[in-house]
């Protein structure tokens, strides 16, 4: 094993890792060497087996800025921070790359069901790890 997963892939063999870059914001500068350092991590990442990256491009406005309806209280003056549809969306990106599609009708408890100890043996963390 090679990169990252040389790092875990032996110690936690069933270890799912997601990465996140840096979100857009609303200065410009800012999001220059953001994207650079998301440039360099997703091309990290890259061809990792067991490593899965966010995609946040949704945050941006068409000027590559942090949208103004994920702004904290829709605020443009508060160029960093989410708002709470900034957070709501954020949550919803996050379970949908751990969970799975929630567009396909299914409830996280019909998703849950779907892996019954049966079909898969369930693994504290200490013991994925071992």
């Amino acid at each position: 094993s090679s990169g990252i997963n040389a790092e875990y892939g032996e110690l936690c063999p069933y270890a799912k890792v997601y990465v996140s870059p840096i979100l857009p914001t609303r200065f410009t500068w800012l999001n220059t060497r953001a994207l650079e350092f998301n440039r360099l991590l997703f091309k990290f990442c890259r061809g990792e087996p067991g490593i899965a990256t966010l995609d946040f491009n949704v945050f941006a406005d068409r000027n590559g800025l942090l949208d103004k309806q994920f702004c904290r209280f829709n605020n443009q003056d508060d160029a960093i921070h989410l708002g709470s549809n900034g957070i709501y969306r954020l949550s919803r990106i996050i379970a949908h790359k751990i969970l799975g599609s929630p567009i396909d009708g299914r409830s996280y408890r019909d998703v849950v069901a779907r892996d019954t100890p049966e079909q898969r043996p369930r693994r504290s963390i200490v013991q994925s790890c071992l």
